[in-house]
């Protein structure tokens, strides 16, 4: 089953069904808060605003001392200074001065004046509005003028008392505190020129000493690299020469017998030595020291006369034999390449010699200056800090003298404790509270707000159908007719008689007409009338539809065709006599039974057409009566007896009458009352009916409200055409 989608109307249609709810809702609370606010004291305000001055704030000294020694509100907040408006000091002085004025602030205490009292910080300024407010038994709005101005007045004076004694107290402290710092200055100052006499020069001497040491290593690794080069380059040479030589034939002829010269000797180790002590100057004194240069012309010199003698010595005793010129070049350039091989191995020794002593003196140099250097920076460091705190304080007291020439009593600008009174508290004319138009605003809303939350729980906890087509939708079975709820349905009376032009009646037509289209092929002849429950008013809607069809018929004749009989089949609460206002002596119980025949129990009524055959005389077994063959023998002859008829049975689920009566006729007309019956109920009601091999027409709403009847009094039949 598809939901049903909500409306705005649905919404109201709440609201007017329990309209009465809201109603009441809306006024008890509107009135309470009414009285209430009638009966409250009334609350008279003076509010005064002052301004929190600030200090030059200090620039050169660190956090925790800028906490210590600042003023205004970088020392006390603003949330400090307006508590401290109700602090028992500050309340206390405020009421004993204002006792010498007023002689009804004799019995004021404190505690009680501080609730009175409300101090709120202006955001994004340094200005506080101080608020007092008095009940008119209090004093009203003069008393609160004057409470807040004074109250002002002894808190400028606190914090003046307060600032002098801290101001005193911050120049002694800075006034030691410079004694203090300048004779640790002039300390560190003789520590360190101490330091530099006896430090070997000082920071300007030790860079110079370690940059020529670093550049006499840089020299030197250069040339240890390129003897190193050297050296594997005559080494190489010399083994090539030596494979050649191995591979040259000496003489063209036959081997001769040589001599060798011993002062060939003497003049090898002269050149080893001669190279260790050039390497040594070139180490020390560079490459451009005259020295260096002798040495090196002395070594030419000897090499010269080195290769001389050993080609003296290689010469052949006996002239009978020429040398071979390619072996004696080659034994020239290996005489040549150990020549060189010698020297560069002297330069190597004593370049390593050199350098091993050379890094032995800069770690020396490196560790003393490091030491030197760490000293010093921290002597200088030291020596920093005490000047930036003297520079410090000298602005502190410079601040301090300002900020108490600013604060002084004779000050022109108003200013006193650092407090500024910005302006003043004036009387005002009307009462702050209690807000009688706000109050009455704020309870209606809530008033209506809660009438319409209970209303519209109210409304969620109905265990009942809302509306027709809700129930048609759950019943899943047409609405034929609507019925508003009327009076005259407890007062006894037929709307179809008393006003025939009323929306009540003309429900019962459009019921009529829904009837007719619902088999116009083969139209129904005889038709039930039932509930699910007692008191839903389904004999009074019988009684009605009753009355509707004779009076459609009306144009018919007088013919059997045209007659309708309404038949009161329910023995156990009967009502149809009292509706027409006839006698129930003999009726359908007379019938059953056999003690009277239809002629006799058929009455007349005073709408033409239609008959009435009543109860009787209630019996102790209705469902035995109804169950017997004589009840259809009557019902076939009624129905011979007229065009329409109409029989009113007790409820479906109390007792089984109406789901006999129903097996007997052509149709069924299920009436519900919604706004009483629950859902439930009138679902187990249709169920059962529904397992009967009879039509149920449909459902009719009876006493639907105002709302819903004004909603719903358009309504589609069951052949899809809208009525009204």
């Amino acid at each position: 089953m598809a939901e049903r989608d909500v409306h705005l109307r649905d919404y109201l249609a709440v609201i007017r069904k329990h309209d009465f709810i809201v109603i009441i809702c809306f006024l008890l609370v509107f009135g309470a808060a009414l009285i209430v606010s009638v009966y409250m004291p009334r609350e008279y305000e003076a509010t005064a605003t002052i301004e929190v001055q600030t200090s030059a704030k200090p620039s050169g000294l660190p956090s925790l001392m800028q906490s210590v020694m600042s003023s205004g509100v970088d020392q006390v907040s603003m949330a400090t200074i307006c508590r401290r408006f109700t602090s028992r000091p500050i309340l206390a002085e405020t009421v004993r001065n204002l006792k010498r004025t007023i002689p009804e602030m004799v019995g004021q205490s404190p505690e009680a004046l501080a609730p009175k009292i409300r101090t709120d910080p202006i955001p994004d300024t340094r200005m506080v509005e101080v608020t007092v407010r008095m009940r008119r038994d209090e004093g009203g709005a003069e008393r609160a003028v004057r409470v807040a101005n004074e109250l002002i007045s002894v808190m400028q004076a606190h914090r003046s008392v307060k600032s002098d004694a801290k101001m005193d107290k911050r120049q002694d402290f800075i006034d030691n505190k410079m004694s203090d710092v300048m004779r640790q200055m002039d300390s560190s100052d003789q520590a360190i020129r101490q330091f530099l006499e006896s430090g070997g020069g000082g920071p300007l001497v030790w860079p110079v000493q370690s940059r020529d040491i670093m550049e006499r290593l840089s020299s030197l690794k250069i040339y240890r690299e390129q003897s190193r080069r050297r050296i594997a380059a005559e080494q190489k040479k010399l083994d090539d020469l030596r494979t050649r030589l191995e591979e040259e034939p000496q003489w063209v002829e036959s081997s001769k017998t040589f001599i060798r010269d011993p002062l060939l000797n003497k003049y090898r180790t002269d050149l080893v030595d001669l190279e260790q002590k050039l390497a040594e100057v070139r180490a020390n004194s560079g490459e451009n020291n005259p020295r260096v240069k002798a040495l090196e012309a002395q070594s030419k010199r000897l090499r010269a006369d080195m290769k001389s003698i050993a080609q003296e010595a290689n010469s052949p005793n006996s002239k009978t034999e020429s040398r071979n010129p390619t072996y004696q070049a080659l034994l020239d350039q290996k005489i040549e390449a150990e020549l060189n091989l010698i020297a560069y191995q002297a330069q190597l020794e004593i370049a390593d010699r050199t350098f091993d002593e050379l890094n032995g003196e800069v770690e020396q140099i490196l560790l003393e200056m490091s030491e030197k250097q760490f000293q010093l920076t921290k002597m200088n460091r030291e020596a920093g800090y005490k000047v930036v705190i003297y520079r410090s304080l000298l602005e502190k007291a410079l601040e301090a003298e300002i900020w108490a020439s600013e604060n002084s009593d004779d000050n022109p600008g108003g200013v006193k404790g650092g407090i500024e009174i910005v302006d003043t508290a004036q009387p005002g004319g009307a009462p702050v509270s209690p807000r009688v138009k706000f109050i009455g605003v704020i309870a209606g809303l809530v008033g209506l707000v809660v009438g319409l939350a209970i209303a519209f729980l109210t409304e969620y906890f109905e265990d009942t159908y809302q509306s027709p087509d809700e129930a048609g939708e759950a019943l899943n079975i047409p609405v034929l007719g609507i019925i508003p709820t009327m009076k005259t349905q407890q007062a006894g009376a037929l709307p179809m008689l008393e006003s025939s032009t009323s929306a009540e009646a003309e429900s019962f037509r459009i019921l009529v007409t829904n009837i007719e289209f619902s088999s116009p092929e083969k139209p129904y002849e005889a038709l039930l009338v039932t509930s699910s429950a007692a008191a839903e008013g389904k004999s009074f809607a019988a009684a009605n539809l009753a009355v509707a069809m004779a009076q459609a018929r009306a144009g018919m004749g007088s013919g059997p065709e045209a007659q309708v009989i309404l038949l009161d089949c329910d023995m156990r609460k009967a009502v149809q006599h009292e509706l027409f206002g006839v006698d129930n002596h003999t009726g359908l119980s007379n019938l059953l039974v056999g003690n009277a025949d239809i002629g006799a129990a058929m009455q007349d009524t005073s709408i033409p057409n239609l008959k009435l055959i009543t109860c009787g005389p209630t019996p102790p077994n209705p469902v035995e009566l109804l169950k017997s063959r004589r009840l259809g023998q009557i019902l076939a002859e009624l129905r011979g007896a007229c065009g329409m008829l109409i029989c009113d049975s007790p409820p479906v689920l109390p007792v089984a009458d109406a789901l006999i009566l129903a097996s007997k006729l052509d149709g069924v007309l299920f009436l519900a009352d919604l706004g009483h019956t629950p859902g439930e109920v009138i679902q187990q009601a249709k169920e059962q009916l529904s397992k009967l091999d009879v039509p149920l027409l449909g459902l009719v709403c009876n006493r639907v409200g105002t709302a819903k009847h004004n909603s719903y009094y358009r309504h589609r039949s069951p052949l899809g055409k809208t009525t009204a």
